[in-house]
């Protein structure tokens, strides 16, 4: 059987846009699985960058942390955006055992998109990485890379939490 050889990663560069608008306009009109990574130290250190990720097309969710390595060492240098619950360390470490919680959520949750935008800040540099261009012009197409977009300024938080 002949192994299929697998796309290369485009990496185009974009106008530079903050991070933040891009992220506000697709939180409202984006409704898909999507990722916001911000650095928001960029201003006290060197080569500080902020991803946003879209277009999800592979997931990993479960507690099995060997199994996730395998999916991303076969991803070929792919970007994979995600979290590990404070169990995973149980995997490698002898911790105290927690006691048992009552939501039932999985412990490693993964996901590789199709489209990311890097953000350098130093360099006020944008650049999409994607292997398929048909997802950096619908993101275009929707006009989520927008200019004009002006953040909402919060002017007074509350809760409906106690301190209890």
């Amino acid at each position: 059987m002949k192994k299929m050889s697998k796309m290369a990663l485009n990496k185009e560069q974009i106008f530079w846009q903050n991070p933040l608008k891009i992220a506000q306009i697709i939180s409202q009109n984006y409704q898909e699985n999507w990722v916001f990574l911000y650095s928001a130290l960029h201003q006290e250190k060197t080569n500080s960058k902020s991803y946003i990720a879209l277009f999800e097309n592979q997931k990993y969710c479960g507690n099995d942390f060997k199994k996730l390595q395998e999916i991303i060492e076969k991803s070929d240098k792919e970007m994979w955006f995600g979290g590990l619950s404070y169990e995973v360390a149980n995997q490698f470490e002898q911790l105290p055992k927690t006691s048992k919680s009552f939501i039932e959520i999985e412990e490693i949750f993964f996901s590789k998109f199709e489209l990311i935008l890097e953000f350098n800040h130093d360099k006020q540099q944008l650049v999409a990485i994607y292997k398929n261009k048909y997802f950096l012009e619908k993101l275009l197409e929707y006009k989520l890379l927008n200019e004009s977009c002006e953040l909402p300024v919060v002017k007074k938080v509350s809760t409906n939490f106690s301190d209890e």
